[in-house]
């Protein structure tokens, strides 16, 4: 790889993301006076799928975020109300890519997935919960069942709540009865370094407006090396410039010597009718041939 190729599979293994939510409108309470829910303008499929074609995304997640309750279980804080959070993809909702939650068993919700949930592993042990049962959840009077695909542990350094069960956005339709609204959604590029290109097209498309929609952009990672990543590239391309220069001051040595070397044959060329011409393209031609496949035979090697 060249330096600048380098640079960029680089800075492909490194995470970098914008998040889109809408403007928030209020805020209110269930209708069992608990379970506080924040209102905000919400996230239409139709602008995620607009996002989808802006080039360099590599993946996504959308969420929504219900307060509810169950029958089937309490939650590790002891309030009477938990989260329930809708995900498209859970391996790549935000906080299970910084490390705030862990998926420590079974597997994340898919795009495919129906009626599925995700539970800290301190709930299933709580209440006796384990990879295959179902639960109900509950959410304004309305029921929905779902099974337990997967366990997380969370970063306890940084003390999330282990009441937030992770589920599908099919059952998130079931209890809500609307299937094209999101909270939120995230959406991972492929090379940081053109996230902010990336930024004003997705600012540029017509579904978005900035007075309702905020966009932010996670680059800490990216940031932490990108001068540490500059340095490798200025050094890398002095190291390629020293190298030429050596290697043609090399090969000029070693040509101007050979050629020194061939005064006899050169003056029994010109003896005989050979024009000085014919002598240096045969010269020449002889290191192109050489040249050649020394190359050929030095690129695999």
């Amino acid at each position: 790889l060249t330096g600048t190729q380098a640079a960029k599979a680089l800075r492909e293994t490194v995470g970098a993301s914008f998040q889109i939510r809408g403007a928030v409108q209020g805020g209110s309470f269930g209708e069992s006076g608990d379970g506080y829910q924040i209102e905000s303008t919400p996230l239409t499929e139709e602008l995620v799928n607009q996002m989808l074609q802006v080039d360099g995304i590599k993946a996504y997640a959308t969420t929504m975020t219900l307060p509810g309750t169950s029958d089937d279980f309490f939650f590790p804080s002891g309030a009477p109300a938990g989260q329930f959070q809708g995900n498209s993809s859970s391996e790549w909702n935000r906080d299970f890519v910084s490390g705030l939650y862990m998926l420590t068993d079974g597997r994340n919700i898919t795009s495919e997935d129906t009626a599925v949930a995700i539970v800290s592993r301190r709930l299933a042990d709580e209440n006796g919960l384990s990879i295959g049962d179902t639960v109900t959840l509950t959410v304004n009077d309305v029921n929905a069942t779902v099974r337990i695909i997967g366990l997380y542990d969370v970063d306890e350094a940084q003390e999330p709540s282990q009441d937030t069960v992770f589920i599908d956005h099919q059952t998130v339709a079931r209890l809500t009865l609307n299937t094209n609204n999101y909270d939120s959604a995230v959406f991972y590029v492929t090379d940081p370094g053109e996230l902010p290109d990336i930024v004003e097209q997705v600012k540029a498309l017509n579904g978005f407006d900035p007075e309702i929609y905020t966009l932010s952009a996670q680059t800490s990672e990216y940031d932490s090396i990108s001068s540490q990543l500059s340095t490798v590239l200025r050094l890398t391309t002095l190291l390629i410039v020293a190298a030429a220069l050596v290697s043609a001051i090399v090969l000029i040595l070693i040509l101007t010597m050979r050629i020194r070397n061939r005064n006899h044959e050169a003056g029994i060329l010109l003896s005989v009718g050979v024009s000085k011409r014919e002598i240096v393209g045969q010269f020449l031609l002889e290191t192109v041939i050489l040249a050649f496949i020394a190359f050929v035979l030095s690129y695999p090697i």
